[in-house]
């Protein structure tokens, strides 16, 4: 089991460092063409390694870049085999920053949910790069202890409820600044995105220098302290996980070596597998179960437990349920690099408030996202009402972007003269780019696309704010639930230990 767990951490390690390698590497399939012999001149020489990369490996096939389009992104949202997975807390701040559920988020939130449900927080033991990361520096300290220095370092533990305040935090961020900061403050996400920045641009970002200072005080001070005491994915994990039919458990008819403590001494979480499992923390890492001398703990279906079997069974129909209806009407797509602007996807978050539509006339698929360039507080704004269109076209047939002229009109709703934006063709890249003054809250946008024969569409711009006030109360019921559950476990009473025998 351990094997298979290492297997399974590296290879998440291994996936997050070829992703970016196939978009960047089909972005420049794509620009220079297959076969080209002008790369090696044209490119830098990174380019002309990916290139090359790109076309021995995808290049085989007759339609590569829709082959490889369906491996993208990152552990915040990524494309796998053509099915989107997203983060929980990427859902839960877009909520709250945009005031409003984005579906395609909903949907590929939904098995990460039902995993966790199942068997709790598996993705921080089994895959979390950041986890495989800390245990490596847990061992090393470890080493340093033993063999080089000979002493014992600082062990200072953060209170478990701190990841409650982390989380808090968080909510009431992102629901007062409008911006999804779980993003910035994750270190998967920071280092994943940091990769795609090596890798486009070879740069660095904050996400390299906040895992090195996290790394140095674990190391020095305090062992494990971001997934014991920080991580808020552990906790969501975690909680969704209480009730999970598959972990650890005691069995129920062996009993303890009189004196060994040894399970509760290697978890990395500070869980006690036999008198205090508390298993919104365990991350099933397997530590416990691999150094029990006499075989106590096991790893499998929990059993004795039919009242807490029949609530998990009920939240997965309804789970399983959501998938069906959602999956059927909606399309789940990764927000991701794959060599486009980041204003040409559909799902560009977290630059919010965004109004994203889709239009499609034959053979053209139409993304718009549009934005006013200092959000919807327009009392604070120095143009409030200026705003910025961006168009992307794309010809389902052939897979590629249309370049050619386009009109596109504003026609606002209340009756007042038109706005009109001609192109002759995209300003940057595939984009076509405009700033226009929107001073009504809702438009007719009319696409006109001016090949041979002319073809127009309209879409319905609502620029209006509103207010999702059922959100806006969820929001709060959280905070008061989650309030309630710190000040909880901070007085909650422990299971009486099991015996040890000799």
């Amino acid at each position: 089991m351990n094997i298979m767990r290492r297997l399974c951490q590296w290879g998440a390690i291994a996936i997050i460092l070829l992703l970016p390698l196939i978009s960047r590497g089909g972005a420049l399939y794509q620009a220079f063409g297959p076969g080209a012999t002008h790369v090696k001149s044209l490119a830098t020489p990174w380019e002309y390694f990916l290139y090359k990369s790109y076309a021995f490996s995808f290049g085989r096939f007759d339609d590569p870049v829709a082959l490889s389009d369906q491996f993208n992104g990152g552990y915040w949202s990524i494309t796998l085999f053509g099915v989107t997975i997203s983060d929980p807390l990427a859902l839960l701040g877009h909520a709250l920053a945009g005031l409003t559920i984005h579906w395609p988020l909903l949907v590929g939130a939904l098995m990460p949910i039902i995993i966790a449900v199942l068997m709790g927080r598996v993705f921080c033991g089994w895959i979390c790069p950041v986890n495989t990361i800390l245990e490596l520096n847990a061992k090393f300290r470890r080493w340093l202890e033993r063999k080089l220095i000979h002493i014992r370092l600082p062990t200072a533990l953060a209170p478990l409820q701190s990841r409650y305040l982390v989380l808090l935090a968080g909510i009431i961020i992102s629901t007062i600044a409008g911006v999804g900061i779980f993003g910035f403050i994750l270190p998967y996400v920071g280092l994943v995105r940091d990769w795609h920045l090596v890798v486009y641009g070879g740069a660095f970002g904050f996400g390299v220098l906040f895992m090195v200072v996290l790394m140095a005080i674990e190391l020095v001070a305090a062992p494990r302290l971001w997934c014991r005491s920080l991580c808020p994915t552990g906790l969501v994990l975690g909680l969704l996980g209480r009730k999970r039919l598959f972990g650890i458990k005691p069995h129920p008819s062996r009993d303890c070596l009189q004196g060994c403590h040894l399970c509760a001494k290697v978890c990395p979480v500070g869980v006690d597998p036999i008198n205090q499992l508390k298993t919104e923390e365990c991350m099933m890492c397997n530590a416990c179960v691999t150094q029990c001398p006499s075989d106590v703990i096991t790893l499998g279906l929990t059993t004795g437990q039919a009242k807490r079997h029949s609530h998990s069974v009920t939240a997965l129909s309804i789970a399983f349920a959501l998938v069906f209806l959602a999956g059927s009407s909606f399309e789940a797509k990764s927000h991701h690099i794959k060599g486009l602007p980041h204003y040409g996807y559909l799902e560009n978050y977290p630059q919010t408030p965004t109004f994203e539509l889709q239009a499609t006339i034959a053979p053209y698929d139409i993304i718009v996202v549009t934005y006013l360039l200092e959000g919807l507080d327009k009392s604070l704004a120095a143009t409030p009402d200026d705003a910025m269109s961006y168009v992307t076209i794309t010809n389902k047939e052939t897979r590629k972007p249309y370049t050619g002229r386009l009109e596109i009109e504003f026609q606002p709703k209340n009756g007042s003269s038109a706005t009109t934006r001609f192109f002759l063709e995209p300003l940057e890249e595939t984009v076509y780019r405009s700033r226009v003054t929107l001073s009504a809250n809702s438009y007719d946008m009319t696409l006109r696309i001016l090949d041979e024969p002319q073809r127009q569409v309209t879409i319905h711009l609502d620029l209006s704010p509103g207010s999702n006030w059922w959100l806006i109360a969820s929001a709060l019921a959280a905070i008061g639930a989650l309030s309630t559950v710190i000040l909880l476990g901070v007085n909650r009473r422990h299971r009486p230990a099991r015996p040890r025998t000799q």
